[in-house]
């Protein structure tokens, strides 16, 4: 399993376009598996005559945390078939856990936040800048508040804003 620090975490803005790139990688059929041994059969690729081949894409959404709000980001991910036993599976990013929605950097980040102090409560390890995390109600909601533009303008507006402030992400 990869690992991620909290001293090599991305702010949110690099995290979204490390999401977008990617799932631009994958798009473009550019993106080469990570996995080297079948989940299914054990068969491993390393050592393998033909590796593992490209089948196809599945969409996935990521919680983002910018500030103290979630945001939603869609990408792509690769699928994989075994040469040897045909099945499929999804291989999945670095910035990417699997069956969490939130990213492995942000998760890694709350984690130690919250074990490094021992006075720390769980309530108090996940608050971003101070103030609790948030859902917004909807996004056509936010879209209004916002002047009727798309969730990537809103998300990338937010993110410009935050960068000028001098309260930055945390």
């Amino acid at each position: 399993m990869r690992s991620f620090t909290p001293k090599n975490t991305l702010d949110a803005k690099d995290l979204i376009l490390l999401i977008d790139g990617h799932s631009e990688l994958v798009r473009n059929r550019t993106v080469t598996c990570a996995t080297t041994i079948c989940c299914h059969c054990g068969l491993d690729a390393v050592g393998a005559q033909t590796p593992f081949a490209f089948h196809g894409t599945r969409p996935r959404r990521f919680l983002v945390l910018v500030g103290s709000y979630v945001c939603k980001v869609a990408a792509l991910l690769a699928r994989w078939r075994c040469p040897q036993c045909q099945r499929t599976f999804t291989d999945s990013p670095p910035f990417a856990c699997a069956h969490k929605a939130y990213t492995l950097p942000q998760m890694t980040e709350r984690a130690a936040k919250y074990v490094s102090n021992s006075s720390t409560s769980y309530r108090r390890g996940v608050c971003s800048v101070g103030l609790p995390i948030f859902y917004e109600k909807s996004p056509k909601s936010l879209s209004q508040n916002l002047g009727g533009e798309g969730d990537r303008h809103i998300l990338l507006r937010r993110l410009r804003k935050m960068s000028q402030s001098p309260a930055v992400l945390g």
